[in-house]
């Protein structure tokens, strides 16, 4: 190598060395935003806001930043969810919000656990059962965030329970999901009915759905009706093998038919075909009160065998096979979907279209296939089944679904869109 080039690889390793000491000594020195001119000074204003640097945030005004669209709101967010008050203060005497953002706010400050910024939000006018455009209420927000105590201040401030505005269903069914036995209890505590419907059931469901005892035997201490939501509770603690929480529910009155249905669909999703057909033994009908859950969900664990066993044992309905043949195609089971199409089923009578469904999460998924597959008995492509979007306008991502559906229309031409039922 000549001297003219080694002295240019030198300067080459000095320039990258130096840059790298430079880049080094700047995120020490302030992090990504002292190394990063390109960000704007609106992000810069947000990113103050979320460490609660007021005089950062001042700083970025300084420079131009433009808090009266994005960057104003997304700074109260920040500044609310990580709790810091004198930079919320701050923020409300430099921009007038909506009280729907003042309330969006609320929520990231409630999921955090801050009561005092919640105080704060009060005494400037928020409503804690106002209406809510976006996100989660403010109660149910302090259900996520497992705090007992902001739970009891916004009690305490007023919050109507009764208010479809608040949302307290959500918190309930929140706090059933992950177990807050405090939460629950206070809830219940303040007038909530022990058989309120949420998103997991009522409590007594809610608690045996997650597995939850204490909960389960807290809503029998609130006069938990077991045989409620046609024994759900009993059925779902089974269904998930909960047994200490069935025997729990069967010593109270909880249904041994219902346990055994959920035993049963238990079977299908893990193919216990043995342990199966000794329930079946025991209860015949099992077949007729749950057999779409079976087949469906035998078909979404790919469980083949179990399928075949539910056929040999003359499960056959097309509400059965309508559910599995939609879950087969979701994932692209192709022996599954050939084994159920098979049966011939007639959809007719059904309130949903499967072949045409299980076409549009074909064609999501890409699974060119199960697509072919369902081509060949008798799905259209044009179709919207049950709202979803037509699976001919999902193409552009997946050329070779596109060709299969042109040519297949192309082939059928003289054939209108007819949906299958």
């Amino acid at each position: 190598m000549s001297d003219k080039q080694k002295k240019k690889t030198n300067t080459r390793a000095n320039w990258l060395v130096g840059g790298a000491v430079a880049l080094t000594f700047g995120l020490a020195a302030g992090g990504m935003a002292y190394y990063q001119p390109h960000i704007s000074q609106e992000q810069k204003f947000v990113e103050a806001a979320e460490s609660g640097n007021i005089e950062n945030m001042d700083h970025a005004l300084s420079k131009g930043a433009d808090i009266a669209k994005w960057a104003g709101f997304n700074a109260l967010s920040g500044a609310s969810e990580g709790g810091h008050l004198d930079a919320v203060k701050h923020l409300l005497t430099l921009h007038r919000f909506s009280h729907n953002d003042m309330y969006r706010a609320a929520a990231k400050a409630a999921r955090g656990g801050h009561n005092d910024i919640l105080e704060f939000f009060i005494s400037e006018g928020l409503d804690v059962n106002a209406k809510f455009k976006y996100g989660s209420s403010l109660i149910e927000s302090a259900a996520w965030g497992n705090h007992l105590d902001t739970v009891e201040f916004l009690l305490q401030n007023n919050t109507d329970l009764s208010n479809p505005n608040t949302d307290a269903r959500g918190a309930l069914g929140y706090a059933l999901q992950e177990g807050y036995y405090s939460i629950v209890k206070r809830l219940l505590d303040a007038g909530m009915d022990v058989h309120t419907d949420t998103y997991r059931g009522n409590v007594l469901t809610g608690g045996a759905l997650g597995g939850h005892k204490d909960i389960v035997e807290l809503a029998f201490e609130y006069d938990a009706d077991v045989t409620a939501e046609n024994h759900a509770a009993t059925r779902k603690a089974a269904e998930y093998g909960y047994f200490e929480i069935v025997d729990l529910l069967i010593e109270r009155g909880g249904s041994q038919q219902a346990a055994n249905e959920g035993f049963a669909m238990r079977a299908a999703d893990k193919g216990d075909i043995s342990g199966f057909k000794e329930l079946l033994k025991k209860q015949p009908e099992i077949l007729e009160a749950v057999g779409s859950r079976l087949m469906g969900g035998a078909a979404y664990h790919n469980n083949k065998a179990f399928i075949e066993m539910l056929i040999g044992e003359g499960l056959t309905s097309a509400e059965s096979i309508g559910s599995a043949v939609t879950f087969a195609a979701q994932d692209g089971y192709n022996d599954i979907l050939e084994l159920l199409l098979k049966q011939n089923a007639d959809f007719q009578g059904l309130s949903y279209d499967p072949i045409n469904e299980a076409l549009f999460y074909a064609t999501q998924n890409n699974h060119v296939e199960t697509v072919k597959i369902l081509l060949a008995h008798g799905a259209d492509p044009r179709i919207k089944a049950d709202n979803y979007a037509a699976p001919i306008d999902m193409t552009e991502s997946k050329p070779e679904i596109a060709k299969i559906f042109a040519r297949h229309l192309a082939d059928n031409s003289a054939k209108p869109a007819v949906p299958s039922p």
